[in-house]
């Protein structure tokens, strides 16, 4: 096990493998290259109050330099990220995994999944080939094809969204879509808690089924539970249709809007 300090007030972060070559700097103390092998784990406790980091994998191969320490990493190999406390709650999984780290081993910056990605933090579930998290703003973008998983997916509690590309800041969340966007809004279900029955469909539409809607676009915001859609937007639901170059619902008050 290697253990590499934390800084301010951080506890130190935990290496450990079946196997593990160091590299050290010409200080005799820096670690500037590391090779993992065989259940990989790495342990970033976070500030006092903050979220832990976990990753797990079969191989870890990390780089850097003698000024800066380790400063990135490449985990290969049944990856398990999570990311927990401070009101955090998240997880992921995926072939591969790459990150960018403050220097010296320190505090994730940027993560980048690739190869059947998977992403949950409470209520949304995402999927993608790819997919690249901004840990400190909180932001998720879903990209890529492969066998298995045509386009990036997300599914929250009011939407479900195919498209080309996708990003989510999941606080709220707040979705962004776009190329060949597919969305159903989410029928409201009989046992539903009160709090989550809140969102009003236009009275045209009925509120037990799933409202479908096609677009080039998709801006979605779930705090506000209000969805526009841009760009030859269709929205069907039964024999109900509506075509339009932009589309609006607002599960708020219960509109619809269609223009052009």
């Amino acid at each position: 096990m290697l253990e590499v300090a934390g800084e301010r007030q951080q506890q130190g972060r935990q290496i450990a493998a079946n196997a593990m070559n160091i590299g050290i700097g010409p200080d005799g103390t820096t670690p500037t290259a590391l090779v993992a092998r065989d259940n990989v784990k790495v342990t970033m406790p976070g500030e006092p109050g903050g979220a832990t980091r976990i990753i797990a994998a079969q191989a870890l191969d990390g780089t850097g330099d003698d000024k800066r320490g380790l400063t990135g990493a490449h985990f290969t190999g049944n990856v398990q990220f999570s990311e927990r406390g401070g009101g955090l709650d998240r997880a992921a999984r995926s072939a591969i995994m790459d990150v960018a780290m403050a220097p010296g081993f320190g505090a994730i910056e940027d993560a980048t999944f690739q190869r059947g990605v998977r992403f949950a933090d409470g209520p949304i579930f995402a999927t993608s080939a790819a997919a690249r998290y901004a840990l400190q703003k909180g932001v998720l973008e879903l990209t890529g094809s492969e066998p298995g998983s045509l386009a990036p997916h997300v599914v929250t509690e009011q939407i479900a969204v195919d498209a080309t590309r996708i990003d989510i800041t999941l606080e709220g969340p707040v979705v962004k879509a776009s190329g060949a966007v597919k969305s159903v809004l989410q029928a409201k279900k009989k046992d539903a808690p009160a709090a989550k029955t809140d969102a009003k469909l236009p009275a045209m539409l009925k509120s037990d089924q799933p409202v479908n809607v096609t677009a080039e676009q998709l801006a979605y915001d779930g705090g506000q539970s209000r969805a526009v859609y841009t760009g030859t937007a269709l929205l069907w639901q039964g024999d109900t249709s509506i075509k339009g170059t932009t589309i609006t619902i607002d599960s708020r008050s219960g509109d619809l809007a269609a223009d052009g």
